[in-house]
């Protein structure tokens, strides 16, 4: 007959987790990781980003219902289906979120972007990026 061990009992979720990683196996596996590295000649890539006369528009509606109020919305709703089915022009202005922007953004550098709410900060980070929505045209 054989014979079980109370631990080959119990059922998974009773067994005890492994215990939680120290800052000190975090240093060792880094340690390890960078020493393996070096080994292999293996360096870090630097990638330099660049941009030039970065300008992004924007077709925003003109008048009256830039408001978001309700009736604005029913109204600006139907004006995009008739725009779509050709039945009337849209009556929106390009605007310009980001004018002729340059520089570099350097390696091993910690960059600071600031800026007011609603300035653009996230569009410009988009647009580096290049994953802009459908809306926004870069120029």
């Amino acid at each position: 007959m054989m014979e079980y061990s109370r631990e080959a009992e119990q059922a998974p979720e009773m067994r005890k987790p492994p215990p939680p990683l120290t800052h000190e196996d975090n240093r060792r596996f880094l340690e390890m990781l960078r020493e393996k590295k070096e080994r292999l000649g293996v360096g870090v890539e630097k990638v330099e980003v660049r941009f030039e006369e970065l300008t992004v528009e924007a077709d925003v509606p003109v008048g009256r219902r830039t408001l978001p109020t309700l009736f604005n919305c029913a109204v600006n709703a139907a004006q995009e289906l008739a725009t779509y089915s050709h039945m009337c022009t849209a009556r929106k202005k390009p605007i310009k979120i980001i004018n002729g922007a340059s520089g570099t953004i350097s390696p091993s550098r910690m960059t600071l972007l600031l800026g007011a709410p609603s300035s653009g900060k996230t569009t410009f980070l988009k647009a580096l990026a290049g994953k802009l929505d459908s809306s926004l045209k870069p120029i």
